[in-house]
């Protein structure tokens, strides 16, 4: 199985399962515990500090096409909706299409695709006034996050700018730790499957009630990956994007960087 194929597998599985919680993992919310209007309004919060914070840079954006890298639900893509004529959500995984699809409430403004490439293509270059990816590319392999911030810069217009989160690279020790616990973790996961094997192919998905979809979902965890300041700055510098500035915070031994970037050339 691809890469590209292991992630669809996990979050249409997390998608299944325990979809809100799999987007915004606190412990009291696992086991489909979220509040949708709570869930959402933290998407309506994330966007208005985010717009806060550009407007306090003093970086302007063009309000005619957004798109929001990794949806999910749609919990950042509606809050997007005030701002920008169109906003495009995208994601790997059908089931949290499906659901975005239901929660939308602002009409065609909102169009959510599904996308297992590990590109963009079924967007034009030069269409996007701005891209925004926040907790996403830190579940995406670093090759395939190459490419997506290439393409990022492809399919903006000229001027338009990007913000992406990518997690930094953690220190040696940690890493060490962090990566053996990943091997246990898939090696039980895949002794998991294989006993369970029988009995889900027992109980149709359409029948499934959703405590067991749930349950099922708890094989599947999220996988983490980190990539240094470094290199992110200069994957960004070689898809023809000016870094303006980063925000950087430490949460427990991670150390997350947001990029903030616009694309080389005069707006069109």
């Amino acid at each position: 199985m691809s890469g590209i194929e292991k992630l669809r597998d996990t979050w249409e599985t997390l998608g299944r399962g325990d979809p809100l919680w799999a987007i915004l993992s606190t412990p009291e919310t696992r086991g489909n515990r979220w509040d949708a209007a709570a869930f959402f309004q933290t998407g309506e919060d994330e966007v208005t500090r985010l717009f806060d914070r550009l407007k306090g840079m003093d970086i302007s954006i063009q309000r005619g096409r957004a798109l929001d890298f990794g949806c999910g639900v749609g919990r950042v893509t509606q809050a997007l909706a005030p701002y920008f004529d169109k906003v495009d959500g995208v994601d790997i995984a059908p089931s949290m299409i499906r659901l975005a699809n239901q929660y939308n409430h602002h009409g065609d403004r909102c169009q959510y695709h599904e996308n297992t490439s590990p590109d963009l293509e079924r967007f034009d270059p030069n269409i996007f006034d701005f891209v925004y990816s926040r907790i996403v590319l830190m579940h995406v392999p670093p090759r395939l996050t190459k490419r997506y911030i290439a393409e990022f810069s492809r399919i903006l217009r000229p001027g338009g700018v990007a913000v992406i989160h990518v997690p930094s690279a953690l220190p040696p020790m940690r890493r060490a730790v962090y990566e053996t616990a990943v091997l246990r973790r898939r090696a039980i996961d895949w002794i998991a499957r294989v006993l369970s094997q029988r009995r889900e192919d027992l109980l149709p998905a359409a029948g499934s009630s959703a405590s067991e979809r749930s349950a099922a979902s708890t094989t599947y965890k999220h996988a983490m990956y980190f990539t240094r300041k470094a290199k992110v700055l200069d994957l960004l510098r070689r898809s023809d994007m000016n870094v303006i500035c980063t925000e950087e915070w430490d949460t427990g031994a991670v150390h997350d960087v947001l990029y903030y970037s616009r694309k080389t050339g005069a707006r069109t």
